[in-house]
């Protein structure tokens, strides 16, 4: 899927896991560091949901990145 125009400040660990030869990419040095938040209700049951933050948890355990409660 082609939205044309995008720009996102993508983590060197997606370029490095996920090089994409239709994607420019651009470093820049001056980013400081963020956040990033997965969040779901508590309602919910969606096997998808739960593969993904399952999966998510694993990916963060696995760079050695603090997880939040």
């Amino acid at each position: 899927m082609a939205f044309g125009r995008v720009v996102w400040f993508v983590p060197r660990s997606i370029v490095q896991r996920n090089p994409r030869p239709d994607i420019a990419y651009r470093e820049l040095a001056d980013l400081p560091p963020t956040t990033l938040t997965v969040a779901w209700p508590r309602t919910a049951r969606d096997r998808a949901v739960a593969a993904f933050v399952r999966t998510a948890g694993d990916v963060v355990r696995s760079v050695g990145v603090r997880a939040g409660t």
